[in-house]
């Protein structure tokens, strides 16, 4: 039995990934090259869990992982019409290399509220990661994965409104219970329109203000 976790510190976006059997008296910690999420800090976990299964493939394991989005992603890129990054894509040839070895293996989601001792094992390993400073880079991850994280987070720098570019982001415009009218002025107040609006009387006498 295995359990991976990963940690990104949000302030920086500096991240660590780490897995731990404690049967077998092993675990192992990566640092990740660039800033990114707890998603992809999860998947980075199950690809060192996965390294070490190949190493001396066994005849069944268990992987537990308490972030279910990241078990999501890894089951899109596992079907033939899913969809997948480097990241997943390569973690699923691993997984699969291993299922062809005879290794009975089985991906289980764990409640992150649930105390399981091997759960706090993995969580304490990976809060290790960060104080280390000879924690090795992570090789399964390269920067064409984190693409849609670096351009959201230079969108949101480049935002206009002072909370967004701080990395506030604000709650959705409700799509039910509201006035189409309403939800358009909120939509522009929210992307800067009205601005385009005081400039051009023509839009607002049209109603598109």
């Amino acid at each position: 039995m295995l359990c991976t976790d990963g940690s990104v510190l949000p302030s920086e976006g500096r991240g660590v990934a780490a897995y731990t059997a404690p049967a077998r008296g092993a675990h192992r910690q990566c640092r990740l090259p660039f800033p990114t999420g707890p998603t992809v800090g999860k998947l980075a976990g199950l690809h060192l869990a996965a390294d070490w299964l190949l190493e001396d493939p066994p005849p069944g394991a268990s992987i537990f992982c308490h972030f279910r989005p990241a078990l999501l992603r890894l089951r899109e890129a596992s079907v033939p019409w899913g969809r997948g990054g480097h990241l997943e894509l390569s973690l699923v040839a691993k997984l699969l290399d291993l299922l062809g070895q005879g290794c009975n293996l089985r991906r289980q989601w764990l409640p992150a509220q649930v105390g399981v001792p091997v759960k706090e094992a993995a969580d304490a390993v990976a809060k290790a990661a960060h104080e280390s400073t000879v924690v090795p880079v992570c090789t399964s991850l390269v920067r064409f994965d984190m693409a849609k994280y670096f351009i959201r987070r230079e969108v949101a720098t480049r935002h206009f409104c002072r909370r967004v570019a701080s990395g506030e982001i604000p709650r959705l415009i409700p799509t039910r219970g509201i006035a189409q009218m309403e939800w358009s002025l909120l939509l522009q107040l929210r992307t800067a329109c009205f601005k385009h609006c005081r400039t051009h009387p023509k839009a607002e006498s049209q109603g598109l203000s």
